[in-house]
Formats: structure tokens, sequence, C-alpha cells
């Protein structure tokens, strides 16, 4: 199946749920989503359908309406194949349009390294107080510390950094030096947050996303 990606202002891109509803929205809180995507710096691709000059978000309509109030030039978007060969033709050929290679795409995504920061972004239902917050690092943070990398990358002397309370303490920020590839920890990192949101202050979201206890945050 031929994939064709493109980049395009997020200005050229519709969003309207009277024709494509937005099946995911309920997964996420939009303002803590768009903090964690300003601190990404980047956005997940979005898929798009053709109808003539339009070009409407089928998938992706939270990340296409950050892309849009954090002032992004451009968002990656897939043209779904029930667009018709003349639309996608006709768009292709903007000037305004950078289409990009798939092998191209997929040779960049195979090189991401085995080990590197990954930021993760907690809000709480309340301001954490101090007592929370050194149970908060003793449990979650420190297990993240704690995850073995690979015996063939460097360690690193700062696997925790920049780590922050900012909205006045009903929000954790930092970024964890770990193994991008090795998954086998989620379960557990998964289940000290539940312990956490049970037991002590109650977990909003985790990187954009409504908690649950049986969710990837990655």
């Amino acid at each position: 199946m031929l994939i064709i990606l493109a980049e395009v202002s997020p200005d050229d891109i519709l969003i309207d749920e009277s024709i494509f509803a937005d099946t995911q929205k309920d997964l996420f809180i939009y303002e803590h989503l768009k903090y964690f995507i300003s601190k990404l710096g980047y956005l997940p691709v979005v898929e798009v359908r053709l109808y003539g000059n339009l070009v409407f978000v089928t998938r992706g309509h939270l990340y296409a309406l950050i892309s849009k109030e954090l002032g992004y030039k451009y968002i990656r978007i897939r043209i779904l194949q029930d667009s018709s060969r003349e639309d996608v033709e006709n768009f292709l050929q903007k000037s305004s349009v950078i289409r990009l290679d798939w092998e191209t795409v997929k040779q960049e995504a195979s090189r991401i390294p085995l080990v590197d920061y990954v930021w993760y972004i907690v809000f709480f239902a309340h301001s954490l107080s101090q007592v929370e917050r050194q149970i908060f690092e003793e449990s979650i943070i420190k297990f993240l510390k704690e995850i073995k990398l690979p015996e063939c990358v460097q360690e690193s002397n700062e696997k925790i950094r920049y780590l922050n309370y900012p909205f006045f303490g009903e929000c954790c920020e930092f970024q964890a030096y770990i193994s991008i590839g090795d998954e086998r920890w989620y379960g557990d990192w998964t289940r000290k947050l539940s312990n956490f949101n049970l037991k002590h202050v109650p977990i909003i979201s985790v990187n954009g996303r409504k908690f649950q206890s049986n969710l990837n945050f990655q």
C-alpha cells in the first residue's frame, strides 16, 4: 500500500468534527497535552482526507489544533488512500506542500537511539505538599533512575534532569534517561503510578493522556 506523507502549514488543514469526529479526544486533557507537546518540540503525524482543494483532519484533531495554537510552521500529514487520485496529485503540486519520501522517513525512525532522555509530565488533582513530593520522588522517580540500561550503551551520571513542579505544584515534569526499545519496565512503573494515585494524590494525566493504570504513557 502506497503511503503518502507530506509537510504542510497547519493553516492549510481543516478541523470539522461534524464531518470527521475526533474519536480520541476523550482520552486526553487538551491543555495538559498542549503543555507536553510544547516540551517535546514535535508532533505526531496527522491523518487527512482530501476533497477537492480542502484538507480535512480524520485522525489527530488535537495535534492539528495544538500545532495552530503553538505556532508551528509545518505539520506532517498522511493522506488517506480513499482520497481521489486527482485530488492527491493536485494537492502535491502545490508550492506550499513538501512531499516526504516514505523510505527516508522509515530510515530516520530506525535510527532512534537505544537510550535517550524522555519527557514526563504528570498532573495531579491538587498541589503536592513537600511530603507528597518526597513520596513521589522516592517511588516514581527513583524507580526510573534504577532502570537497568543495555550493557552496550554508556550510562549517564544524570539519570533524571529538569525536575520541576510548575503550575503551583499541581504538575511534576522531568526528563528520564531510559531505554527506548526495552518496554519491560512500563508495567511496574504504571503500578507504582497507580499506587501513588490511590494512596496519596489522584493523578489526572500523564503526558496529556488521562490517567489509567493500564496505559502506556511513552
